[in-house]
């Protein structure tokens, strides 16, 4: 449940953040076609604009990944998104200590098991 919890702070960060990023661009086009000249800047709102899509991302896995674990389902999206979970993003301090014991929790073989005796189209309730 942290896990998702961790993907969702990722992903409404990222989402609220992206129209300062557009309105960055576009004051800096604007000043940029008065002056006639690129602008630094500009290339800072594209970077912005970047970041802000791969952490929407990243949380959008975070939040897939929280919930396979959760309904012991999809075992390696679950290992894969521990493991983006541990990287050291700016967010490190919220994901990467939730994301390391669920990667540790996932290497079990008990929880392995879990996830192979489920099959993929069965719900569990």
């Amino acid at each position: 449940m942290v896990i998702i919890t961790c993907g969702a702070i990722y992903l409404v960060v990222a989402v609220a953040t992206i129209p300062i990023s557009i309105l960055m661009y576009r004051d800096v086009t604007a000043e940029s076609e008065a002056y006639a000249q690129p602008s630094f800047y500009l290339d800072s709102a594209l970077k912005a604009l970047t970041y802000e899509l791969a952490f929407a991302v990243i949380g959008s896995l975070l939040i897939f990944a929280g919930w396979s674990i959760r309904k012991r389902k999809n075992y390696w999206v679950s290992v894969i998104g521990s493991v983006i979970g541990c990287l050291p993003l700016p967010l490190v301090i919220l994901s990467f200590f939730p994301s390391a014991w669920a990667l540790w929790n996932l290497s079990r073989s008990g929880i392995r098991e879990q996830f192979h005796t489920n099959p993929i189209g069965s719900s569990k309730r």
